[in-house]
Parts: C-alpha cells; sequence; structure tokens
C-alpha cells in the first residue's frame, strides 16, 4: 500500500506492507526517524503528524499501523502554538519560607507549566506542550471512554511524563534544581483532573454526570502532593473557576460573561452579587476535530482565512505549507463563505453549478466543487471546507449561543446588559472576534465589549500558588456558583434551535 510522506516542502509516496508501524515504512524508505528505545513506544521521540479518516494529530510512529490513505508530515520537533498567559489579577505572595513552585494547567489539548520563586512571586520561566493524552482522543468523552477501556493509568502517566518533562525543561533553563521544587498547584477542567489525580473519571460521562470529587484540596501527583483547583460541576471545572479568580469576577458591578471554547463551551455569567454557570456540548469542532481537514494548532493549520484586494490570504501556523485546518481558522472561512453568498443563511454551499452563476468573483466561484458528492470550498491544494463541516460548526456555535442566552434567561437581562464579554483559552485568542459574531458564536451586541484573555487557567493557578488570600477567593467563588444543567433544560431546547441559522 502506499503512503504520501511530507518533509521540508516536498511529497514523496511510500510503499509499505500490510501491518507494518509508520516507523518500519519509513525507515524502509530511508527517512530518519529518531527512536532511541527500539520502536518499544516509551522515549516518545518518534512523534509524526499523521492526517487520515481518524484526523489530525501527532501519533507515536511505532506504535502506528500503516493503512492506505494516511499521510504523514516529518518535521523538526516543534510543539503546537500554545498560550501560556492571560489577564490576571495581580496576587502578592504570602509564602514566607524559600523554595520554588510550579503552577500547571491541564488542558484536553495542551499543557502548561510556570516556574515561580515563592518567595518574591517571581515568574522564572513558562513552558507549554500538547497533552500526549490526545492518543486516546481529541475530547473528554472519549478520555472517558478511554478510562472505561482500562487506560486510565495509562493516561495518568502520559500526563505526568508530560508534566515532568515540562518542569525539567523549566528547571534546566532556570538553573533550579528540581528537588528545591517544593509546592505544586494544578488547574484543568473536571475530566483532565481526575485523570491526573488517578480517578475514574466514568461518572462525568453519564448522568447525572457525578464527578468522584470537585477537589479544591491536596491531591498526590508526581509522588507529592499538589493542590488540585476547586470545581463546580462535572463540566464547569477547576480551569473556570481558576479563569473567573484571574479575571476577577466578584469585584464586577455588572455582569460579566466568561467563555471558555474548548472541546466543551464552558461558561459563567456573574458579578459581585453572584454566579451561574453551564457547560454546551459543543463538541471538538472548536479544536480542529470533526472537520474533514481539520486539526489542532500545530505547525502547518490554517489559522486564518481572509480576503485581501479580491484574493484568498491563508495564514499558517510556522509559516508552512498547509496541512490543514484549525479552529479560528474553520470560523474565518465560514463568515468569509456567508459574506461571499456561498453558504446561505441554513448553511447551505452552494454546488460549482450555483456557485458560477451567483458569485461575483470567478476565481473565488471556481474554488466551489464537489466532495464525496457535496460541494466543498478549496483553500489550498486539496484542502477544503466541506459541507458537512459547516453543519458540524452549526451545532457547535449553536450549542455555544443557545447556553449564552440561557444563562441571560436565567438572570433576567439580555446581551445589552452585559458589560463585557471575556473570552479565554488559546483558542479564543487567536480568534477574530468580528467572525465569531458573524457566524452567530455570541451575540453581536456584545461584539464591542468582547476581549480575549488568554490563558486565565493558568494564572488563576499561579495565583492560588503563591497566594493564601487567592486561594481563599478562589473558595468563595466556587461557593457562590450556581450550575444550570442544560441536558433537558426546555428553555436551552429552544434556545439552541433558534441559534443554528446564520443570521
Amino acid at each position: 500500500m502506499e503512503i504520501i510522506v511530507r518533509q521540508d516542502g516536498e511529497k514523496r509516496v511510500v510503499q509499505s506492507s500490510e501491518g507494518m508501524t509508520l516507523l518500519e515504512a519509513l525507515r524502509g524508505a530511508g527517512a530518519t526517524v529518531e527512536a532511541p528505545c527500539g520502536g518499544n513506544g516509551t522515549c516518545k521521540k518518534c512523534r509524526v503528524l499523521v492526517r487520515d479518516d481518524e484526523g489530525v494529530s501527532y501519533r507515536l510512529a511505532c506504535q502506528t499501523k500503516v493503512h492506505e490513505h494516511m499521510e504523514v508530515t516529518l518535521q523538526k520537533d516543534r510543539p503546537m502554538e500554545v498560550t501560556t498567559a492571560g489577564m490576571a489579577r495581580q496576587w502578592s505572595s504570602d509564602w514566607r519560607k524559600g523554595g520554588f513552585g510550579v503552577s500547571v494547567d491541564v488542558g484536553t489539548t495542551t499543557v502548561v507549566c510556570r516556574l515561580y520563586e515563592l518567595a518574591s512571586g517571581k515568574l522564572l520561566s513558562s513552558a507549554g506542550n500538547s497533552n500526549a493524552q490526545i492518543v486516546f482522543g481529541a475530547d473528554v468523552i472519549t478520555r472517558i471512554k478511554a478510562a472505561d477501556d482500562g487506560h486510565l493509568e495509562e493516561m495518568r502517566r502520559l500526563i505526568c511524563d508530560e508534566v515532568a518533562s515540562l518542569i525539567a525543561t523549566l528547571c534546566k533553563r532556570t538553573g533550579v534544581r528540581r528537588e528545591e521544587v517544593v509546592s505544586i498547584a494544578l488547574a484543568g477542567n473536571t475530566t483532565m483532573e481526575h485523570i491526573a489525580a488517578g480517578l475514574d473519571p466514568h461518572g462525568i460521562g453519564i448522568a447525572p454526570f457525578e464527578p468522584v470529587t470537585l477537589f479544591g484540596s491536596q491531591m498526590e501527583f508526581l509522588g507529592e502532593q499538589a493542590f488540585f483547583a476547586p470545581c463546580v460541576a462535572g463540566y464547569v471545572g477547576g480551569d473556570i473557576t481558576c479563569g473567573m479568580l484571574a479575571i476577577d469576577v466578584r469585584s464586577e458591578d455588572e455582569p460579566v460573561l466568561f467563555l471558555d471554547l474548548g472541546t466543551n463551551g464552558e461558561m459563567a455569567l456573574g458579578d459581585r452579587s453572584g454566579i451561574i454557570t453551564c457547560a454546551t456540548a459543543a463538541g471538538p469542532v472548536f479544536e480542529g476535530s470533526n472537520v474533514r481537514f481539520g486539526m489542532p494548532a500545530y505547525p502547518g493549520a490554517i489559522s486564518s482565512v481572509r480576503l485581501v484586494d479580491g484574493s484568498l490570504e491563508l495564514e499558517v501556523i510556522g509559516g508552512e505549507e498547509p496541512v490543514g485546518i484549525c479552529g479560528t481558522g474553520l470560523i474565518d472561512a465560514v463568515a468569509l463563505l456567508l459574506e461571499l453568498g456561498i453558504v446561505d443563511e441554513t448553511g447551505r454551499m452552494l454546488d460549482a453549478d450555483e456557485a458560477a452563476d451567483e458569485v461575483g468573483d470567478e476565481e473565488l466561484a471556481a474554488r466551489v466543487f464537489e466532495l464525496d458528492g457535496h460541494p466543498a470550498f478549496r483553500l489550498a491544494g486539496e484542502i477544503a471546507i466541506a459541507q458537512e463541516d459547516i453543519r458540524n460548526l452549526q451545532l457547535a456555535k449553536a450549542a455555544v449561543m443557545g447556553g449564552i442566552e440561557t444563562l441571560m434567561e436565567r438572570r433576567g437581562i439580555d446581551a445589552f446588559d452585559v458589560a463585557k464579554l471575556q473570552i479565554a483559552g488559546g483558542f479564543g485568542q487567536y480568534l477574530d472576534l468580528r467572525n465569531a459574531a458573524r457566524i452567530g458564536l455570541f451575540p453581536e451586541e456584545l461584539l464591542d465589549k468582547a476581549a480575549s484573555v488568554g490563558n486565565t487557567s493558568i494564572e488563576g493557578a499561579s495565583a492560588v500558588l503563591l497566594s493564601s488570600a487567592a486561594r481563599e477567593e478562589l473558595a468563595r467563588i466556587v461557593e457562590v456558583c450556581d450550575y444550570v444543567e442544560l441536558s433537558g433544560d426546555a428553555a436551552f431546547n429552544a434556545h439552541y434551535i433558534d441559534a443554528m441559522m446564520f443570521e
């Protein structure tokens, strides 16, 4: 069978046999792939970027079987773009002893660590990488299923190894000895915190979505005690509570809407009078999954799509040849297709003949072609936006908008009453807010009030690492949070259906 291998801007076809691993096929073709462990899957040095029917992700070549229609990209070991900072209220360290501490943000897709001098509160260095658990799936539901299938300890080992590696990198970079790191504070969604603590997340995946614990205490991690940030519910985790701490929700006089858009659309609406939270099953579209040529924000991902002087202009992470498209690029592309009239308000894409008749620009109209019997819009080479991608984006954006409308209704306000919209996370940092409003991801009335606030989870985790006052404030935030379970909620279902169209 044949697989396609891309390296240094060139593409070639490599012959392989059924049952071979990618490592065997690549080495047989003369490609240099580092594997010091001899292909046992322990050194993690043979990671390659793979695109196949399962999507686009980094995988271990020694553990991946070859099959037809597989494409492999070989490149220097470059991690995906990781957001390591965000907006944050400043907290003074109240440590009276020496030593160093590490704050950790365990995301479904990425992991971030920061190294601090505890007595001074000085940030010494930050580092981030992809979450190696992605080999078990792109979202929390697939991770929970993997735990059910007996992979909990393996996933825990992966995240422990990743964090340990990042801490080692930070220590080497700063000259700090590992034994001088005396405190760790960790934040993540409820499922990620369960896996990191070695707790079974099964209950989070089935109604009534009950976790083993909501944390907010010391747990064993990396062979020592670490503080795990408190969660509100099964799908509103420590990353959200730390985010609310970072943006200081409880000091606001008017309602602030806080969104973290990843594999789940977690959100909170509140001010000093109280906070209401919920989570929507947006799916992993924003992370590039369930998209024909979708991928996370790795080098080679189209992250931005614009029309400049009548020509399509693409921005690719790392400036490399495009391999796929990530969530922000998908939103840009769909917003553009709406403006061009190639996609209508129902989400239907014109076919090639209709585009030729209806779209004024011949070059752009010619990008519409048939893919598996349905219309698609070509971006670059074979990378395209398919009709199914638009439908999946509609489901995701309707879930987010439905959650927003439900929280506002519960609070008795509308979008005009919301003082700020704060969008957290790496996805939010690179999101074109105007295009997000155009597709109906959030109410258009909030566009002028919207801001990307970066990685507020790591900011909140850093605050509670350094400050007992911050930890007390975090506990108070959790105490005043009300949680709305949206599954089966009639109001949410009505808002969800209303938000499906591209208005």
